[in-house]
């Protein structure tokens, strides 16, 4: 899904991982959230799939990241925020959409601004 042909220079690892996530871009009054999904997260970063041309290169977006309850794992859910930028964006696929058509999809590398903050 990612591509394979990059040097990974994360400073930081990342675990694979489907998690709702809400962005919005800040700075712009008529921006709405974009729902998307993680592929991967780290303590640096993610790599979440979005649609064509949702985000662009520097684009800086508040993130909230909903993290369920996983039994003998995580006893309660809760939400992460905080804020990132847009470090790059690669077209990963083409997406189905209800009425059978296909629709670019984007995988986009975001870069915390800060360690991210739990709320439960």
């Amino acid at each position: 899904m990612c591509r394979t042909d990059r040097p990974d220079r994360r400073q930081y690892r990342r675990i694979e991982t489907r998690l709702e996530m809400s962005c919005q871009k800040v700075g712009s009054a008529a921006s709405t959230p974009h729902e998307v999904h993680t592929i991967n997260v780290g303590p640096g970063g993610v790599y979440l799939q979005a649609a064509d041309g949702a985000f662009r290169r520097g684009d800086l977006l508040k993130l909230v990241l909903s993290i369920p309850a996983e039994p003998g794992r995580l006893k309660f859910g809760g939400k992460m925020s905080g804020f990132a930028r847009v470090l790059r964006t690669d077209n990963i696929r083409e997406s189905s959409t209800e009425g059978g058509m296909t629709a670019p999809t984007h995988g986009v590398a975001l870069q915390f601004c800060r360690p991210l903050k739990l709320s439960l």
